[in-house]
This record gives C-alpha cells, structure tokens and sequence, in this order.
C-alpha cells in the first residue's frame, strides 16, 4: 500500500511539473507576443510623429501656422 501511494506521489508530481512547463512555455510566447505588439505600435507612433513634423515644416515653409497647432 505504502508503494503505491509512493508511486502516485511521482505520477503527480510529474504530471505537475509537466503542466506546469507547458504554462510557462505558453506564458512565454504570449508575453513575446505582447512585447511585439508594443513595438508595433512604438513603430507606427514614430512614424506618425516623423510625418507630423514633416507637415509641421511644410507649414512654416509657406508662411501658414497649422490649423490647431502648438503655436504660442
């Protein structure tokens, strides 16, 4: 009887250690994929950024303050 209480204890414990790295491993990938997605959007907001100062200039350029602009 001992035995196999022992022998279920090992089962258990390796079938949680087994869980438990396949949460980790799927924790991983999605916190990657989080991470990715932040970076999309840092792109996309730099690139905004990138455009608006562009058309900022454009703007001074022909003597015409942008309409809502930060111009004091």
């Amino acid at each position: 009887m001992a035995a196999q209480g022992e022998q279920t204890r090992a089962a258990t414990i390796d079938a949680l250690d087994v869980m438990g790295t396949r949460l980790e491993s799927r924790f991983n990938a999605r916190v990657d994929d989080i991470r990715d997605d932040i970076d999309g959007v840092r792109e996309s907001v730099s690139k905004v950024r990138e455009w608006q100062a562009g058309h900022d200039a454009e703007h001074l350029i022909i003597g015409q303050p942008r309409i809502g602009g930060d111009d004091a």
